[in-house]
């Protein structure tokens, strides 16, 4: 009797890690590193207009050459590492100089309705976001725009999520700033936004909300990066 009992209990062992392994090996986490980069540590040269594509997921995005310079919007994979310069030309690097995990690609959104859309719908896990370079030294020390960061100030991204039929499955916000209540954080590190709740994802909008607007809208940098999304297939 204990044979058989034991010979039982080793079946169920063997049977919960051949599960756990394939809940384990369904799991996909997207962090760019595949996304060739020129000589900038940009994925953009001149002009791109579409989608970056990377594992399972489409990132889209748009940028322009002018006669005003360039300027974009939507998603930018890059790998610049610069936190001692400040303002505009310092948008596409990180403050936390690297992707997670010291990684060389992440991705920065700036403003725009762009989206992040997977190929098939997906069960989310959650996602690592991070202030880049101009974002954090603005609301540290203030620029010609928008103020320094004090009491009661906030700056934060919404994160929205929808199925297939364009229905929103809700939304999750993710605070880039926070000065209430006696905070003074202004994110410096990749911080993991949990986004289990989700199941039957086909895209991601982003928005923001900031405590400094004025008559042309939000005054702080509208940006933000994001590294590792993690997801599972949808059955």
């Amino acid at each position: 009797m204990k044979k058989l009992l034991f010979a039982f209990m080793a079946l169920m062992a063997i049977a919960f890690v051949a599960c756990e392994d394939d809940d384990n090996n369904s799991k996909t986490t997207v962090d760019f590193e595949d996304v060739t980069l020129n000589s900038n540590g940009l994925n953009v040269n001149d002009s791109i207009s579409g989608s970056i594509t990377s594992g399972d997921l489409a990132v889209t995005c748009t940028w322009t050459s002018s006669a005003w310079g360039t300027f974009g919007s939507g998603f930018f994979v890059s790998n610049q590492t610069d936190t001692a310069n400040a303002g505009s030309t310092n948008a596409f690097s990180c403050v936390a100089q690297s992707g997670v995990n010291s990684s060389s690609n992440y991705a920065v959104f700036y403003s725009s309705t762009d989206s992040i859309k997977f190929s098939s719908p997906v069960d989310m896990e959650s996602v690592m976001l991070c202030n880049n370079a101009y974002a954090y030294v603005s609301m540290k020390n203030g620029d010609s725009f928008a103020k320094k960061f004090e009491a009661g100030d906030y700056f934060y991204v919404t994160l929205t999520l929808y199925n297939e039929s364009n229905t929103s499955l809700g939304t999750k916000d993710f605070y880039l700033g926070d000065f209430r209540d006696g905070k003074s954080t202004i994110v410096s590190d990749w911080t993991e936004l949990d986004l289990s709740t989700f199941s039957g994802v086909s895209y991601i909008k982003f928005s923001f909300s900031s405590s400094d607007t004025g008559s042309w809208g939000i005054n702080t940098p509208q940006y933000f990066c994001i590294d590792n999304i993690s997801y599972y297939k949808a059955e």
